[in-house]
């Protein structure tokens, strides 16, 4: 891969098998295995790197940090400008397609705002993030007026983040927690405004029964 795609791989033995191309590190209990780049840091009781460049597999509890600038890894609806930290059971990184798919009680933070899912799918070239086996979003609508700044929480079944229209769709048992309120819908979406400001508006489609 670029140079600005190198990344460093330790482990308490690290081997390489010639005849599937990759490189296995792994880690043993208190000193996991560490893969780290420019854009993030990983680590986990077992790394593999390989075959193809950039491609990389972590496995047995995984924990992620994504590190925030221009070089860092799109992460959805969180914020460039901070880092986010996930911990997932596995990851599978794939250059080609530029995409992470963390699987298994997937938890991603950056300072109030976070998500919970079973899987959690981000596409690096188009900032889309995915979200899969039952998800909740919890976020900040910020203060308008007399309304104070109060915390949100959007869930479903399914989540799709689009870049493009910085709209986080959600898909089936979808929900929306606000303090003092709750709202059920078949489908929620919520625009969020720019860049750290939160949730602007909620459009929820109830089922026609």
């Amino acid at each position: 891969g670029r140079a600005d795609e190198s990344r460093v791989l330790e482990g308490e033995s690290v081997a390489f098998e010639a005849l599937t191309r990759v490189l296995r590190a792994s880690g043993k209990p208190g000193r996991p295995a560490v893969a780290d780049s420019r854009r993030a840091r990983i680590e986990a009781p077992s790394i593999s790197a390989g075959p193809a460049a950039g491609d990389l597999e972590a496995a047995g509890g995984v924990k992620c940090l994504l590190k925030p600038g221009e070089e860092g890894l799109a992460a959805g609806f969180f914020s460039a400008a901070k880092p986010v930290f996930v911990s997932a059971t596995s990851l599978v990184f794939r250059s080609g397609t530029k995409t992470s798919s963390f699987a298994g009680e997937v938890q991603a933070w950056q300072d109030k705002d976070f998500l919970l899912a079973g899987g959690m799918d981000l596409f690096e070239a188009t900032g889309e993030m995915r979200g899969r086996g039952g998800v909740a979003a919890g976020m900040t609508q910020a203060a308008a007026g007399e309304t104070p700044e109060r915390r949100i929480e959007a869930g479903g079944e399914d989540m799709i983040y689009s870049a493009a229209g910085r709209v986080l769709f959600f898909r089936k048992k979808s929900y929306v927690q606000m303090p003092g309120a709750r709202l059920g819908a078949e489908t929620i979406d919520a625009v969020l405004g720019r860049e750290g400001k939160g949730v602007d508006t909620f459009t929820a489609l109830t089922s026609v029964v």
